[in-house]
């Protein structure tokens, strides 16, 4: 199975990748995005998504290209 990176926790992304090292300097505009930065955006969304029923219903490979 392709996988981009086994350890999926946001240390080990952003020490893995710099463009996700460089997502908290990133702001939002607060009134449409209270969390501040991309960095906390992006981890919601991930979480979010984790925990939608037909994502966690997607084969593994569907679920990594996702």
């Amino acid at each position: 199975m392709w996988t981009i990176i086994n350890d999926k926790n946001w240390a080990s992304l952003e020490a893995q990748f710099s463009w996700v090292a460089a997502m908290p300097a990133v702001p939002q505009d607060a009134r449409h995005h209270a969390e501040g930065n991309v960095a906390v955006h992006t981890q919601m969304v991930l979480a979010a998504l984790q925990e939608q029923p037909d994502y966690q219903c997607l084969p593994p490979q569907q679920q990594e290209i996702l």
